[in-house]
């Protein structure tokens, strides 16, 4: 069920900063398995395992490539009919499940994730309407979907047990189009968000601290979302090419550029 359109474009008080600085990451050799991307297809999001040791990545044809670490898989739309490609993946808290997202709005679950609504029934209008990234609160049930204009759809909660500050986000235009959105604080301490542009921009809101980006820096592909490390230390950003970016407390453990 459809809870509330959030428009989160516009000016706001608190700090935006996408403020260049990659942190060192050890060699992609550290990947269990070379995933490999079949012809046409491209990474579109990543998301992270409940002890930050491991990670998932998404492609727009459905595919979830596990064993970064100590990711396993759950299930996915591979080999599946989609009216729109899979644009992002979002986990559960305990790492047992997670959401893929697709650009019409549709929303499908794995594993202990709860399935609360999704925008499926109403395509976009406009590319600004498309939907680029789904983020999570920490529970298995509630989640958002972000749109390239930046506006928040929020499923899975009942009118009145929002959580605290929500309602407050909003942020100016990126460089490039929003991509990725995900949660900061707690479901009844939300303290804010961060917010990916295409171009490897982070934006912090609220009190979301800044680990680094890859805005201002030559990418072979652009960033197509974002996940952050169980204790909120650090993140990774992913790039259509499945190269793969570390920020933070966040661990580098592979990606999946170099597969053919």
């Amino acid at each position: 069920m459809r809870s509330r359109m959030l428009a989160v474009l516009g000016a706001m008080a608190l700090a935006i900063a996408p403020v260049i600085g990659l942190v060192d990451a050890p060699p992609a050799a550290q990947a269990t398995v070379a995933p490999v991307l079949t012809p046409g297809d491209r990474v579109v999001g990543m998301a992270s395992t409940a002890d930050g040791q491991g990670y998932w990545l998404a492609t727009a044809q459905g595919f979830v490539f596990a064993r970064f670490g100590d990711s396993v898989p759950y299930g996915s739309m591979a080999n599946t009919h989609l009216n729109a490609p899979i644009v992002g993946i979002v986990a559960t808290p305990d790492g047992r499940g997670y959401w893929l997202a697709a650009a019409d709005g549709g929303v499908f679950a794995f594993g202990d994730a709860v399935f609360s609504g999704s925008l499926g029934a109403s395509p976009p209008s406009s590319p600004q309407d498309r939907v680029v990234g789904i983020g999570a609160f920490p529970d298995d049930s509630h989640y958002w979907l972000i749109t390239a204009g930046g506006s928040l759809t929020v499923f899975g909660f009942s009118s009145g047990s929002w959580p605290s500050g929500w309602a407050d986000i909003s942020a100016t235009a990126p460089n490039a189009p929003f991509v990725a959105v995900a949660n900061w604080g707690t479901r009844s301490d939300f303290q804010g968000v961060w917010m990916e542009g295409a171009d490897g921009g982070v934006f912090t809101l609220g009190a979301a601290p800044f680990y680094g980006s890859t805005g201002g820096l030559p990418l072979n592909q652009p960033v197509v979302g974002m996940a952050v490390t169980p204790s909120q230390d650090g993140y990774w950003l992913v790039a259509g090419d499945g190269g793969v970016f570390a920020f933070g407390g966040a661990p580098f453990l592979g990606s999946a550029a170099d597969a053919g």
